[in-house]
């Protein structure tokens, strides 16, 4: 049954951590104290995180400091994928330009 929330903090933030089993399985609730923002993360998720890099905590520091950021990078990435994808198009043998 789940606890007392555990609360982690430093100088830049503080969350609480607990365990949440309301929904279909248990999954982790982490709420920032000082945005009373939450997310829940299921086990899958939770193993994502251990491939996140420090690239992905970055990303995720831009989007709360400016909450454009991410929609700029799928802006940039899906013009650069499409850029990649003409290029590999057209320098096939027989690609169309």
């Amino acid at each position: 049954m789940p606890g007392e929330p555990l609360r982690l903090g430093n100088e830049y933030a503080t969350v609480e951590v607990s365990l949440d089993v309301s929904a279909n399985g248990p999954r982790v609730r982490i709420v920032s104290v000082r945005d009373e923002l939450e997310v829940f993360l299921d086990p899958v998720a939770l193993a994502l995180l251990c491939h996140a890099d420090d690239t992905v905590f970055a990303l995720l520091a831009d989007e709360a400091r400016d909450h454009g950021a991410l929609a700029d990078l799928r802006a940039h990435r899906i013009t650069t994928d499409r850029i990649t994808t003409d290029r590999l198009t057209t320098d096939r043998p027989g690609g169309s330009a």
